[in-house]
């Protein structure tokens, strides 16, 4: 499995469906989740299990954005069409006790 981000493998075009699909679990307008997830996908990372469509599975992740997509990419010529997304929502890890600590400190602080 190669290492090589899909924004280095040829141009990237995004799919109406695909980008429906982004556009509505993210709540943004066309133009902006177009631009969004082109950017993402950029870095996009082969993942370790492939669609049985035949299509090329990619995975990336956004700790800015809280966002876990896994792509299916088909190649025509230089093109890298990305036909479906599957987007979900990063959970951020729970922290722990210190994390708790530091909050509360915060909220005191916030009182003085």
């Amino acid at each position: 499995m190669s290492d090589q981000a899909l924004g280095s493998t040829g141009q990237i075009l995004v799919t109406q469906a695909a980008l429906d699909v982004y556009a509505d679990v993210r709540g943004l307008r066309t133009e902006e989740a177009r631009r969004e997830l082109t950017i993402l996908l950029t870095g996009a990372r082969r993942a370790s299990t492939q669609p049985a469509t035949g299509a090329e599975g990619w995975r990336a992740r956004s700790r800015a954005l809280r966002v876990d997509v896994d792509a299916h990419v088909v190649r025509e010529g230089a093109l890298a069409v990305v036909t479906h997304v599957h987007v979900r929502p990063l959970v951020s890890r729970g922290g722990g006790p210190s994390r708790e600590r530091r909050e509360e400190r915060r909220r005191e602080r916030g009182r003085s």
